[in-house]
């Protein structure tokens, strides 16, 4: 039994993250690698983890010339009164970025849904809040077509 929870928390959970670069080799490929990993990797049992490979992947993103990502926090109705969920959403904008697609703004909404509640526990209010974000970019999708 004991075997079990080990493979399905390394399966789960931070198992799978990538190879930690040598000290100031950090790259592209590592971070659009360690991104996809950071977007489905349940990390609340390892969040030292998560928490290296996002001041890894957030310092690459910061200095890069040719990854830019903007974040308009009117835009985003999921970040209204959640500044803590910028960093995610910039991870996500710039995986899309390194992998040659175009951020859109409820996928993106809905990728960030699902790194949220794979980082940390949701209280009711958050899911509430997270529900009525997309209800409303759906809506405004809506209105742009």
């Amino acid at each position: 039994m004991t075997g079990w929870w080990l493979v399905m928390g390394l399966m789960c959970g931070c198992g799978g993250h990538p190879d930690w670069p040598a000290p100031g080799e950090v790259d592209a490929a590592w971070v659009e690698e360690a991104l996809a990993w950071r977007a489905r990797a349940n990390v609340r049992n390892c969040p030292e983890v998560a928490e290296a490979v996002d001041a890894l992947t957030l310092a690459w993103i910061a200095q890069s010339p040719d990854v830019v990502v903007r974040i308009e926090q009117s835009e985003w109705a999921v970040l209204e009164g959640r500044s803590d969920w910028v960093k995610p959403l910039v991870q996500l904008c710039a995986h899309a970025h390194l992998t040659g697609q175009t951020p859109h703004h409820l996928r993106t909404t809905r990728r960030l849904r699902r790194q949220i509640i794979l980082t940390h526990p949701l209280y009711r209010e958050d899911r509430r809040a997270l529900r009525q974000a997309i209800r409303r970019q759906r809506k405004k999708a809506a209105e742009a077509a």
